[in-house]
C-alpha cells in the first residue's frame, strides 16, 4: 500500500455529518475504501480482517495490521498500537440495483490531469468546474481560457469532477458509467490495476464549447514568438504590472513585438521588445499575464498565437483558446471581464464555428450532460434524432429520459390538438407517450418526471409527453383511465 494512496484517501474521507466516513476507511476483501459520498477511492491493502478503521491507524505504514472485533492492531517494528474499529455495516454503500454499463479503455491520464488546471473553481457554475466528455473530445474551461484534447469514449456526454484527476496514480484505467434504477447515468468508475475511483457525475448542461472555436479562415494573424523571450517578458511584467488586472499589453510593429506592463497607481512600468522572424503588420492586444503563462508550453521553441482580432479569443499553439483583455486607445485603461460566449451569434448556412463575444461562456447555449446513453449495435451512443416519427422503421427509438423539474419550464408551449382526447401509446420498448389535449395535466406530468417533446410525431400527432414505462400507472391515474 503506497503512502500516496493513504494521502489521497485522507483528502477524500471528509464528511463532518457522517462520522462513519469522516477520516475513516472501510477494510473489506483486501480493499480499503474512503468516500465523501461524491467521490470514492478504493485501493488494495494488506490490512487483514474487515471493518471501519481510522486512516491515521495506517498512515505511517506498518509491518502487520489486523482487525479483530472492535479493535485494529497495528504493528510497526517492536511497537503494536491499538485503534478502535467499527462494524462495516455502518459504512454507506451504493444501490444494488445500479447497473454498470459498457466500459472503454482510458489511457489519456496525463491530458486529463492537464485539463483539470483549466476547469473553474467557481461553485456557482458547477458544470464548468468539471471536465466534459463528448464522443470525440475532453474539454475544460473557466470561461477565460479553454483547452481540449481528442478522445473517443463512445459512452455519451458527461462531466467528471476535476478532483478525480488529482486522485489518479496509475497510467491507464477502464472507464465505465453507472445507471441507476430509473435509467439515469449518475456515476463514473475509473478502474485501475491497484485502485478504483468512483465519482458522482456533475449534473447540468455544459456550454456548447465547440461553437466558440473560430473558423480557420477567420484567423487573420498567425504570430510566431520565441517562447523563452515571451516567458521572460511575461514573468517580468507580472512583477511590475497591476496586481488586479494582471494585464500584459502587446504592440505588434512589423518584425518587432513590444511588450508593456504598468501600474498607474504605483507608478511602475515595464517595457521590452521581442524580435520576430518576419514582418507581421500592426496590431495591439492584451491578455491576463497569469492566464497566458499557464497556457504556454516552455518546451516549445516558438509559441504560435493565432488571432481573428484584438478583441476576440486567441489560439495558443492550436489547442488552447484564451480570451483577451480590452484596452483603450491610449493604453491607460483595461477591461478584464471578457469571456467566451455564443449568445449573440446568429448562425447562417455553411458557417460551422461562430466568432467570440464578450459574455461568459456559462451563458452559451448548453449541451445536456450527463446524457442517457442508448444501445446501438452493442456500442453506447448519445446521438438522438431531433425529429422522431414513431411510424417510421428507419428512425431509432430513443431511451426514455426522465426530465428534472428544471428541464420543463412553467411556460412550456404545447401545440397538441384540443379536440383529441389524451391517449397513452407505446413509444418504445422502455417508454410511453401521451398524445392529444394534455395542457390541463402539464403540472401533474412534470411532478412525475414527464418530458415534453414538441418534435416527436406519434400516430400522426406532433408533440407528446414522454415517460418511462415505470410511470404507466401514475399517468393513467392522472388521466382518470
Amino acid at each position: 500500500m503506497k503512502k500516496s494512496q493513504i494521502t489521497k484517501a485522507k483528502k477524500v474521507a471528509k464528511n463532518k455529518t457522517i462520522p462513519a466516513i469522516d477520516g475513516q476507511v472501510i477494510i473489506e476483501k483486501g480493499w480499503a475504501t474512503a468516500t465523501n459520498l461524491e467521490v470514492t477511492l478504493r485501493y488494495r491493502t494488506e490490512v487483514e480482517g474487515e471493518g471501519i478503521i481510522p486512516i491515521e491507524a495506517i498512515s505511517d505504514g506498518f509491518d502487520h495490521a489486523e482487525i479483530k472485533g472492535d479493535t485494529v492492531f497495528v504493528k510497526k517494528g517492536t511497537v503494536t498500537i491499538q485503534y478502535p474499529a467499527y462494524n462495516k455495516a455502518e459504512f454507506p454503500t451504493y444501490d444494488e440495483n445500479d447497473k454498470e454499463l459498457k466500459s472503454v479503455q482510458f489511457n489519456k491520464v496525463s491530458q486529463f490531469k492537464d485539463l483539470a488546471k483549466f476547469a473553474a473553481d467557481d461553485e456557482t457554475r458547477p458544470v464548468i468546474t468539471g471536465i466534459y466528455f463528448d464522443n470525440n473530445h475532453m474539454v475544460a474551461t473557466d470561461a477565460h481560457k479553454m483547452r481540449w484534447y481528442p478522445h473517443s469514449n463512445k459512452l455519451g456526454n458527461f462531466i467528471i469532477p476535476k478532483i478525480v484527476a488529482d486522485l489518479m496514480l496509475e497510467d491507464k484505467y477502464r472507464l465505465s458509467l453507472v445507471e441507476n434504477e430509473h435509467g439515469h447515468v449518475t456515476r463514473a468508475i475509473f478502474r485501475g490495476e491497484y485502485e478504483e475511483i468512483i465519482c458522482r457525475l456533475i449534473d447540468g448542461k455544459y456550454p456548447r464549447w465547440i461553437a466558440v472555436l473560430p473558423n480557420e479562415n477567420d484567423l487573420k494573424l498567425k504570430l510566431k514568438v520565441p517562447t523563452s523571450a515571451l516567458i521572460n517578458a511575461l514573468k517580468a511584467g507580472l512583477k511590475v504590472g497591476n496586481s488586479i488586472t494582471k494585464a500584459i499589453i502587446f504592440d505588434l510593429a512589423g518584425s518587432q513585438l513590444n511588450v508593456l506592463a504598468f501600474d498607474i497607481d504605483l507608478k511602475k512600468e515595464f517595457t521590452t521588445s521581442i524580435a520576430l522572424d518576419r514582418e507581421y503588420g500592426k496590431m495591439q492586444f492584451a491578455y491576463n499575464t497569469k492566464f497566458l503563462l499557464s497556457v504556454i508550453d516552455p518546451k516549445e521553441v516558438n509559441t504560435l498565437l493565432e488571432l481573428q482580432a484584438a478583441h476576440k479569443a486567441c489560439f495558443v499553439n492550436g489547442g488552447t483558446l484564451l480570451m483577451p483583455i480590452m484596452i483603450d486607445k491610449d493604453i491607460t485603461a483595461v477591461r478584464t471581464d471578457i469571456a467566451f460566449s455564443t449568445n449573440d451569434y446568429e448562425p447562417t448556412s455553411g458557417e460551422n464555428y461562430p466568432g467570440l463575444y464578450q459574455r461568459p461562456i456559462a451563458d452559451a447555449e448548453p449541451e445536456k450532460a450527463p446524457i442517457q446513453p442508448e444501445e446501438n449495435n452493442g456500442a453506447i451512443s448519445d446521438e438522438q434524432p431531433e425529429h422522431v416519427d414513431a411510424t417510421s422503421e428507419k428512425q431509432p427509438e430513443p431511451e426514455p429520459v426522465e426530465a428534472s423539474h428544471d428541464d420543463v419550464d412553467d411556460d412550456v408551449h404545447e401545440e397538441t390538438p384540443e379536440a383529441i382526447a389524451p391517449e397513452i401509446v407505446e413509444y418504445s420498448e422502455k417508454a410511453i407517450a401521451v398524445i392529444g389535449d394534455t395542457k390541463q395535466y402539464r403540472r401533474e406530468f412534470k411532478q412525475i418526471w414527464g418530458s415534453w417533446n414538441p418534435h416527436v410525431q406519434v400516430k400522426g400527432i406532433k408533440g407528446a409527453w414522454i415517460f418511462s414505462k415505470k410511470r404507466m400507472q401514475q399517468v393513467a391515474e392522472i388521466l382518470g383511465q
